[in-house]
């Protein structure tokens, strides 16, 4: 499983490329349904099987990717583009719902609204602090 953080339009967002044929003791789809239910992150599944149900349980995730081995570097870098872009809509459509700019409201600077999105998509503030460089304490106490 390798989790990538990437920023696109001036928003973090977290996605995991999960190998469903992880290790005896879990799978990716587990891990990824664990990753998904604490933290809200996504997933791109690589994988051999295309058996019913493995693809029944890796669906149930709504994965932003199904990749099935062989494949090329081309393959996944394409799916994990598409995956982020997908991110991007979403993530800012529901961003942009919340009321940051309400007349009232006091204006956030731009990397206000970099934290503020990490943690709308659920992020803990260890992880929003080491993506953006940050010490804990900023994010969990803003002046």
């Amino acid at each position: 499983m390798r989790t990538e953080l990437t920023k696109s339009s001036g928003v973090w967002r977290v996605l995991a490329l999960a190998d469903v044929n992880l290790c005896q003791d879990t799978d990716g789809v587990t891990l990824a349904e664990r990753l998904q239910q604490t933290y809200g992150v996504p997933s791109i599944f690589i994988t051999s099987y295309m058996d019913r149900d493995t693809l029944e349980r890796a669906g149930r995730l709504a994965p932003l990717g199904y990749v099935v081995e062989p494949f090329s570097p081309e393959q996944v870098i394409s799916t994990i583009q598409v995956a982020v872009a997908q991110l991007g809509r979403f993530a800012e459509r529901e961003f942009d719902s919340m009321a940051l700019r309400r007349p009232g409201v006091p204006p956030v600077s731009e990397r206000e609204a970099e934290v503020l999105a990490c943690i709308w998509r659920g992020l803990d503030t260890r992880v929003v602090a080491g993506a953006l460089y940050l010490s804990e304490n900023t994010v969990k106490y803003p002046l």
